[in-house]
C-alpha cells in the first residue's frame, strides 16, 4: 500500500548514521508500519490535510503522557501535521505489540 502519510524527506527513507537515529528510524518505521497494516491515512482533524504528518521524537527520546505528578506517564507516538501542526497520538503498547 502507497501511504502519504510520512513525506519521503524524513529519516525513514534515509540511512541512520549512528544508534540515536537508528531508535528514531525504527520508531517511524514502526508507526508507519502500523498504519499501512490497518490501511489508515491519516488525516489531520483540525484543518483536514491528508499526510505529510512528522513524527515527534529525537533520537532516543520519544513522547508520552502525563498521568502524574509522580513521573507516571503512558508512553506514545505522535505525529504533527505538517500543514496545522496539531498533535496526533497513538498509545505505544498497541503500536509496538500488534
Amino acid at each position: 500500500m502507497n501511504n502519504n502519510n510520512i513525506p519521503p524527506h524524513t529519516p525513514i527513507n534515509m540511512a541512520p548514521m549512528n544508534a540515536g537515529d537508528q531508535a528514531f528510524y525504527l520508531r517511524q518505521k514502526r508507526l508507519l508500519d502500523f498504519l499501512n497494516e490497518r490501511r489508515i491515512v491519516l488525516k489531520c482533524v483540525m484543518c483536514g490535510t491528508v499526510g505529510g504528518f512528522q513524527l515527534i521524537g529525537y533520537k532516543h527520546e520519544t513522547t508520552v503522557i502525563p498521568t502524574s505528578t509522580l513521573g507516571q506517564y503512558y508512553p506514545t507516538y505522535a505525529a504533527a501535521c505538517g500543514h496545522c501542526g496539531f498533535i496526533h497520538e497513538f498509545f505505544a503498547p498497541i503500536v509496538d505489540f500488534s
